[in-house]
């Protein structure tokens, strides 16, 4: 069953190969840097933003939202316990994301409700919705930056079709291929580490530790794109 996977992942790389060679050289890597650029631009872009919106707009109501329901007459003792357990159920993804433990949380919240209040906002609300717009943001950056990248790669491309280099640029190309062929099992690893995320019984056939088993994307799956991050 391994061997069906890794022999998914060749075939990407051939149909990456074959696709750059068509394309040429001088398009490909104006591709290539374009999707990277995309790629570590939208995480950053997601990241500032996904705060900045958060601090602007939902802070202060999210506060105000808790203080509400928490209630002067509960001491800090009294929900302890319960923000604990929901810093554990958090997402994995999310403690990957920002390295969220809940060390520290009796701490932060000290001997008052109002440290309570500000110790849930901070350990959970804050991360939990700057994560969730952190991806959504990302992801539509992503598109819209890859969408712009690629019809400056088309217009680099029309310029080398010329007949004298065309067969060198076409060459050129095939070799620039597995690059992209690579990048493309990335992308799809990624997507996979989300999807495993949110699946808390993953079927038989569709697994971490099957994937890790195989001899290709185990390869592109260990690697976490947002350590750079935190």
């Amino acid at each position: 069953m391994l061997i069906i996977y890794d022999v998914i992942a060749v075939a990407i790389l051939l149909i990456s190969i074959n696709s750059c060679a068509k394309t040429g050289f001088a398009q490909t890597i104006t591709s290539i840097i374009g999707r990277i650029a995309s790629f570590f631009g939208a995480l950053f872009i997601g990241k500032v933003s996904s705060q900045l919106i958060y601090t602007i707009f939902l802070e202060k109501r999210l506060m105000r939202f808790l203080q509400e329901v928490v209630g002067d007459n509960l001491s800090s003792s009294d929900i302890m316990e319960s923000i604990s357990e929901a810093a554990d159920a958090l997402p994995t993804f999310m403690a990957n994301f920002y390295g969220l433990t809940g060390n520290g949380l009796e701490d932060a919240i000290g001997d008052t409700v109002v440290g309570a209040v500000r110790a849930l906002e901070q350990q959970i609300v804050e991360p939990a919705v700057t994560g969730f717009l952190h991806i959504v943001i990302f992801l539509i950056t992503f598109v819209v930056l890859s969408f712009l990248a690629k019809r400056f790669s088309e217009a680099v491309g029309f310029v080398f079709k010329l007949p004298v280099i065309k067969t060198l640029d076409r060459f050129a190309g095939g070799l620039l291929g597995f690059v992209q062929g690579g990048i493309n099992l990335y992308l799809i690893a990624l997507v996979l580490r989300f999807v495993l995320y949110f699946l808390s019984d993953p079927p038989a056939l569709f697994n971490e530790g099957l994937i890790m088993d195989t001899l290709i994307w185990s390869r592109v799956y260990e690697f976490n794109p947002f350590e750079f991050l935190k």
